[in-house]
């Protein structure tokens, strides 16, 4: 990816090309609202004159991006076919109440994606030639609001381990990025093996467990992307099988051990750990 490559992807899978070069331009120096940790610090006032406060929590509020894009025309009648592809592709996403992912490289270098939904209506800002015969273009501002304000290498991270009986599996996972990943947790058993009560502890402590048996030749999925959460077995929703008390795991930054757990393990089974670094900002 070269620097200020920038796409769209919508719910439905479909990717745009938001600098393309022909059709849609992006307009340097490129999307606003990437490079900042958006965050509202809490503080609790006090009854005296100094401190007038103490400090509590700092909490991390939504990123809104602008897409600053040049839409071209080869004339009037082409330029407002390109003005409404391209409304057309994010309507995908609000139709099915759903986000879509802005992909960006930076011109560091860095390529990185973010999750967000069109935040409001915006229109076309400046005509740039629209004479009937003759190429022209248009200024639009696209933006969205993105509830994870954190960015993510597009490029899935995965580590893996096996049960061999009852004892503890340590899996190291690297977490390149500086804000916790959210891990998708993959259980297979063969032909031979029932898995009961799997559980994983991360770097913190948190406990997440699945209170049921795997039977034999069966798959155990768990997606812990607040996001998108989710528990299926083979095709089956387990998301009622969790203990009460679970956590979901995450993988904060640097490497560390998730630690899974199972009793009865009746020979090998597969674990696979797959997640995306995150980042508190772009670049």
């Amino acid at each position: 990816m070269a620097a200020f490559d920038l796409s769209h992807v919508n719910s439905a899978s479909t990717t745009l090309d938001l600098n393309d070069g022909t059709t849609y331009s992006l307009i340097r120096p490129g999307p606003a609202g990437i490079y900042s940790v958006p965050t509202e610090p809490v503080f609790a006032s006090i009854p005296r004159k100094l401190p007038v406060g103490v400090y509590q929590v700092s909490n991390q509020l939504r990123r809104g991006v602008a897409i600053p894009i040049l839409v071209r025309g080869t004339n009037l009648s082409d330029l407002v076919t390109n003005i409404r592809a391209l409304w057309a592709h994010f309507y995908v996403d609000v139709r099915a109440d759903e986000m879509g992912s802005l992909d960006y490289t930076a011109p560091n270098g860095n390529r990185r994606r973010i999750d967000g939904a069109l935040a409001k209506e915006a229109d076309v800002e400046e005509w740039l030639g629209w004479m009937t015969h003759r190429p022209g273009g248009v200024r639009i501002i696209v933006p969205f609001d993105c509830p994870d304000p954190t960015f993510y290498d597009p490029t899935a991270s995965n580590a893996s381990g096996n049960f061999a009986g009852a004892g503890n599996v340590n899996i190291a996972c690297t977490n390149n990025g500086d804000v916790d990943a959210y891990p998708e947790i993959t259980y297979v058993t063969n032909h031979l093996v029932t898995l009961e009560n799997p559980q994983v502890t991360d770097n913190a402590g948190s406990v997440f467990k699945i209170e049921n048996t795997m039977a034999v030749s069966k798959t155990l999925v768990i997606d812990a992307d607040p996001q998108e959460s989710s528990i299926l077995y083979n095709t089956t929703n387990w998301f009622g099988q969790r203990s009460s008390a679970s956590v979901w795991p995450v993988i904060v930054p640097g490497t560390n051990n998730l630690v899974f757990t199972a009793t009865n393990v009746t020979a090998n089974a597969q674990i696979t750990v797959s997640w995306n670094d995150r980042y508190s900002t772009h670049g």
